[in-house]
């Protein structure tokens, strides 16, 4: 009960300090990667609350379980395998992703279909769940294909993340939020080399191109790419847009006892697309990890307490945007 009262003051700071214009995000920017030395990761029971939530009953209805998360990550890097941008084994694993959101109890689940690889149509797989105040949008990502050409599995790129995704859609069906909790899994981010640069990230590009589609106004994006395998945890972000969603994420997981190094990083994921769109994005890795773009990124090697602690955090970030947090991240847009 200390933690979430001191968690809501926190908020509650945050939110004036930005309403006030006051410099409130002033040394919270990204900086230079430090390396891994100096961190080592706490088990998940110890460092990882399953809840940071100001309302206590609200905290009781949700429970990120990693079991449901690695059953998914073993179905996409197992079941399924290599699923290279445009091809078959991509098309087999948003049929997988469709079935799971619908397991989930999401009824209306989105196919956003495009032009991939040569002349292969790839799709990006979304649910929304409406919030009470559905004028804000904030999207939870991740790419469900895996590097072409290299014989990978794609367990920890990025299986990982989607599992992470489809079992924190599942989760906050359960209650009623403020902003729409926009759930998508994208395809085709893993392009070929001799495709240029501006079209990598071909699904969530599109869906950057597409906003429109989307009812409400897209206040953040939340990306998960590579977060089962590693010992520091990053939250990225290329400072193409404010860099306040990474800076609150950092802050809150700070107070659950999480060290997150602020990465200023220009490298390719799927939140880049919004990002160059002016929306606010927070990007999490666990990092290093030697073996993603090879044969050895299986299942084998992903750490079921990294998808623990990577889930809760988000999940506990997530409870905490309420209607003040949201418009403290709109104004700081702004």
């Amino acid at each position: 009960m200390k933690r979430r009262r001191s968690i809501a003051a926190f908020t509650a700071i945050l939110v004036l300090a930005l309403v006030a214009g006051m410099p409130a995000l002033s040394g919270c920017g990204p900086a230079p990667h430090t390396g891994v030395d100096a961190y080592t990761a706490p088990d998940a029971g110890d460092a990882y609350p399953s809840r940071s939530f100001t309302d206590p009953s609200r905290a009781a209805t949700l429970s990120f379980d990693a079991s449901r998360a690695m059953e998914h990550i073993e179905q996409l890097s197992v079941g399924i395998g290599p699923r290279p941008a445009g091809s078959g084994a991509e098309s087999e694993a948003a049929a997988y992703i469709e079935a799971a959101f619908t397991g989930g109890g999401y009824e209306d689940v989105v196919e956003q279909a495009f032009p991939s690889v040569g002349d292969h149509i790839s799709r990006n797989i979304y649910v929304e769940d409406t919030g009470t105040q559905p004028e804000w949008v904030l999207i939870i990502g991740a790419h469900y294909d895996s590097a072409g050409g290299t014989g990978s599995p794609g367990a920890n790129d990025n299986a990982s993340g989607v599992g992470v995704v489809l079992e924190l859609a599942r989760v906050f069906r359960q209650l009623d939020n403020v902003p729409t909790l926009l759930f998508a899994a994208f395809a085709s981010e893993e392009t070929p080399e001799y495709y240029d640069e501006d079209k990598a990230g071909y699904g969530s590009e599109y869906m950057g191109e597409h906003l429109e589609e989307i009812e409400g106004e897209v206040i953040g994006m939340i990306n998960l790419d590579m977060v089962g395998v590693g010992v520091s945890l990053d939250a990225n972000a290329a400072m193409k847009a404010s860099p306040v969603l990474s800076c609150l994420f950092a802050m809150l997981a700070g107070l659950s006892g999480v060290q997150v190094t602020m990465v200023r990083e220009t490298w390719w994921s799927d939140n880049m697309p919004f990002e160059e769109r002016g929306i606010p994005t927070l990007y999490l890795e666990w990092v290093p990890d030697y073996n993603y773009h090879s044969p050895r990124d299986t299942y084998s090697e992903i750490d079921k307490d990294r998808i623990a602690q990577s889930g809760r955090l988000v999940e506990g970030f997530l409870g905490e945007m309420d209607a003040d947090v949201c418009r403290a991240i709109e104004r700081e847009r702004d």
